[in-house]
């Protein structure tokens, strides 16, 4: 009869679930990291809602079982049953509690520490370097490049030396073109390389000559004249 048939059965209390869904379970298991069960004679347990994590076996209720995550961190699994609170990392930060991301920092900030709870743990990189990502997240600010600089706060790049400059060779972090570039001397003339990618100064050519500082190109010698390469007056043609 039903009686002497459920004799042997015991129900799962609160905390466990059957390992079956259907009938003939041998044991009562625990529920699992992330997860409670508030209820006796189940067969499975309940996942920690998004933005907490469990970090106990054999919860019984929510509260015991699920832990909000703190600003500063975000849940393990974007929809529920986290089992960890995981630090937001470089480059970014999360001033709410039971969150499932973090935010990145903007453009021109730099995330230097981890579990970061507020957008002014975001630095705005100086003038003189450039956040090292264009799109946000950044995790450091950069020195400006030989032959370029950046004389605002807050960018994602730096700007090139002009045609008629060059760069000055190993300086870096300049915050204006007057420190990061020398203009083209007398006999040589400005160039943008693609090649190089960056401004430099040329030679002029044989029959030509440029008598200026920061030129962009070179004079051609009078009719029937001729110069060497790199003149640097009308008199050498």
């Amino acid at each position: 009869n039903a009686t002497s048939e459920n004799a042997g059965c015991s129900p799962c209390r609160p905390g466990t679930y059957a390992d079956q869904r259907f009938s003939g379970a041998t044991a009562c298991l625990r529920c699992e990291f992330g997860k409670y069960q508030d209820k006796s004679r189940t067969t499975s347990c309940i996942g920690c809602p998004t933005g907490k994590a469990g970090a106990v076996l054999n919860a019984s209720n929510e509260d015991a079982g699920c832990l909000a995550c703190p600003a500063g961190t975000r849940a393990s699994n974007r929809y529920s049953g986290s089992t960890s609170c995981l630090k937001c990392a470089y480059g970014k930060y999360q001033p709410e509690n039971e969150s499932t991301s973090c935010y990145d920092c903007p453009l021109g900030r730099a995330g230097e520490m981890m579990a970061a709870i507020s957008l002014d743990n975001c630095t705005a990189c100086k003038s003189g370097k450039y956040a090292d990502r264009i799109y946000g997240g950044a995790t450091s600010c950069i020195d400006c490049g030989e032959g370029t600089y950046q004389p605002q706060n807050g960018t994602t790049s730096c700007v090139d030396c002009p045609v008629g400059k060059q760069g000055r060779p190993e300086v870096r972090g300049a915050t204006n073109v007057t420190g990061a570039c020398d203009d083209c001397l007398p006999g040589s003339y400005g160039f943008y390389s693609g090649f190089a990618g960056k401004a430099v100064c040329l030679d002029c050519a044989s029959g030509k000559y440029q008598d200026e500082y920061g030129a962009s190109v070179c004079y051609d010698c009078p009719e029937n004249s001729i110069s060497l390469q790199g003149s640097d007056n009308i008199t050498d043609c």
